[in-house]
């Protein structure tokens, strides 16, 4: 439920802030919670191998993909950027199979193309075509999120 309100909790936000104030909020927002929990959890420090790991999901999940779809609803639709960020489960596994090495089925690359052919369709005909500069954010964000998100599995199996 709440990631289904970030677009429209984005562009409610953009009346009132530039995109750069609004994903900075959120950015230290994100952290006061995160932070909090960890201190009040008593979590220890992460192995300092663990850290460039951390820095790829913090400039993936929490500035990146953020920063780009709040630009991208600058001058796309809430509707528009949901549609273009359902490319995000098969973005995510192609970085996961790049840098994981994780092997999906093929009844799983099947269903994951044909999804996304039909979003690639749906976007084309959207924009007339023509790819938007709003759609070159969505695609950004979809990389780095994609990138955030495999790093964040990959750690997830060494890290306590």
């Amino acid at each position: 439920v709440t990631f289904s309100l970030t677009f429209p909790a984005t562009a409610w936000g953009l009346e009132s802030f530039g995109p750069w104030t609004l994903v900075a909020l959120r950015c230290v927002l994100a952290a006061l919670i995160a932070g909090g929990c960890l201190l009040a959890l008593r979590v220890p420090l992460p192995a300092r191998a663990h850290r460039p790991g951390l820095l790829v999901v913090a400039a993936g999940v929490v500035v990146g993909f953020p920063l780009l779809t709040t630009l991208a609803l600058g001058t796309s639709t809430t509707a528009h950027a949901a549609v273009v960020v359902g490319l995000l489960p098969l973005t995510t596994a192609v970085c996961s199979a790049l840098r994981v090495g994780t092997r999906p089925s093929r009844a799983f690359w099947a269903a994951a193309v044909t999804g996304a052919a039909a979003v690639i369709a749906f976007t084309a005909q959207q924009s007339g075509g023509a790819v938007t500069g709003a759609d070159l954010y969505l695609f950004g964000a979809l990389l780095v999120c994609a990138a955030g998100y495999t790093e964040g599995g990959r750690l997830a199996r060494v890290m306590p």
